[in-house]
């Protein structure tokens, strides 16, 4: 499979305005220490959550900036979610912020043009990697 340099990314604000997501855990990180945080909805009765990895970048900037169990949702006011394939072909969804990236984010210039411009983020695939869960305590860790 050949990849493409081309970004495809939405806003995490636009999935939470389209009510993709409810709520945001506090920070987590796997057995490696490598940072990610959950989604989570709940709708008809039964919660559902994803889990999302930040970028190599911003995974960098997490662990250096936060602690696990730490509040970051004002840390993802403009972050995105970047979609992205790995080198077995899997498609991958990626936390990013752009404030510590050579390029302006689609939040920023969605800001600063006030566009919500189509994209080629596939919502719906995004969407699939969300999981029936128990219901935790958003501020739970583990």
């Amino acid at each position: 499979m050949t990849q493409t340099n081309e970004l495809i990314s939405t806003t995490l604000s636009s999935l939470y305005k389209k009510g993709v997501f409810q709520s945001i855990s506090r920070l987590r990180s796997n057995s490696s220490n490598y940072p990610y945080v959950t989604l989570i909805r709940t709708e008809k009765g039964k919660t559902y959550s994803t889990n999302c990895y930040f970028g190599k970048k911003t995974a960098e900037i997490v662990n250096g900036t936060f602690q696990k169990g730490d509040a970051i949702a004002s840390f993802l006011k403009n972050a995105e979610i970047v979609q992205t394939v790995n080198d077995s072909g899997e498609t991958r969804f990626k936390l990013s912020t752009s404030d510590h990236s050579n390029y302006s984010s689609k939040a920023e210039l969605d800001q600063l043009f006030g566009n919500e411009s189509a994209s080629d983020f596939d919502l719906e695939l995004f969407q699939k990697e969300f999981t029936t869960q128990e219901v935790v305590a958003v501020g739970s860790q583990d």
